[in-house]
């Protein structure tokens, strides 16, 4: 009986987010300062990930093409 009781009372009452990850502090990750950096970041990646996928494009000089022919 008194394990049903702590048992309801839990869930009732789940545990935080940051219980699971102590060394994340989600207090300050979810600030205004917290999501500017995270946006921020993800631009970072979306941009690496669309220069690294651009077609490769290879230029020539003229001065070059002279020293060839």
């Amino acid at each position: 009986m008194i394990i049903s009781v702590e048992l309801i009372s839990f869930l009732l009452n789940p545990l935080p987010p940051g219980a699971f990850l102590p060394f994340l502090p989600l207090d300050s990750l979810f600030s205004t300062q917290g999501i500017m950096v995270m946006l921020l970041a993800a631009y970072a990646v979306a941009m690496w990930m669309f220069l690294t996928s651009a077609p490769k494009v290879h230029t020539i000089m003229v001065s070059d093409l002279e020293e060839i022919g």
